[in-house]
């Protein structure tokens, strides 16, 4: 608010009575006792919903013991129905509010439940862009397309003044438009992308990829081509 006051010129006290309101709106909002959390069990969202249910716990513990929600976890196959039987389980179970799923062929099923009552955060978007949430039912979205992440992550870039960038994309059809989209936008803004290389899906290790793309590897056998024509060690 502060920063938003500074950039339109607005008095102090206009940001600190609109601080105040949001302060005592959120005092009429209960917080939620259960919560219940739709996650990918497997596949190639698994390693984001372990990331995801590590957020969740952070921010979990960060809260008062006495505000904390109880958290259920519910890890999801890779049918396009499997939050559907989740969020049934869960309303049975009272549950107060919903997050997830993650996959976007599970969000449009849960969208098309016409007693959809129970408040639910969609981690994702549908994949039919028309299948989107009627504004009178307690649902939201909290969703960016990797696309759409890229372009943003180049925009960033160029304002904070960087003028080259080196890629490095998973080795699938997905890494490749993200990375496109990155390098389309980041070139438009003057920017050069002067390196782009790939990595393996489900390799969390980038070592070696980096070392090669920044020729830390080709420096290496400089250095002991060099001490073996000097006969001791380079500093």
């Amino acid at each position: 608010l502060a920063e938003w006051r500074q950039r339109h010129g607005l008095e102090a006290e206009v940001a600190d009575d609109l601080y105040r309101w949001i302060a005592a709106w959120r005092q009429t909002l209960p917080m939620p006792e259960s919560v219940a959390v739709l996650l990918p069990g497997d596949g190639p969202l698994a390693r984001a919903g372990e990331v995801l249910r590590e957020g969740l716990l952070a921010g979990w513990l960060q809260m008062p013991r006495d505000r904390r929600p109880r958290l259920d976890f519910h890890y999801l196959d890779n049918e396009p129905d499997a939050a559907v039987g989740a969020w049934f389980e869960a309303r049975e179970r009272g549950t107060d509010f919903v997050i997830g799923p993650l996959a976007r062929n599970q969000v449009g099923a849960l969208l098309a439940l016409p007693d959809l009552t129970v408040p639910t955060l969609l981690l994702n978007r549908p994949v039919e862009d028309g299948a989107l949430p009627a504004p009178d039912r307690p649902i939201a979205m909290l969703a960016l397309p990797p696309e759409e992440e890229a372009e943003l992550a180049a925009v960033r870039a160029l304002v904070n003044e960087f003028d080259r960038a080196v890629v490095v994309a998973q080795q699938s059809d997905f890494g490749r438009r993200v990375a496109d989209h990155f390098g389309e936008t980041f070139r438009l803004g003057g920017g050069q992308v002067i390196a782009r290389t790939e990595y393996a899906a489900g390799e969390f290790d980038h070592t070696e990829t980096l070392e090669a793309l920044l020729e830390i590897d080709r420096s290496r056998e400089r250095i002991a081509r060099l001490e073996q024509v000097l006969g001791s060690d380079v500093a």
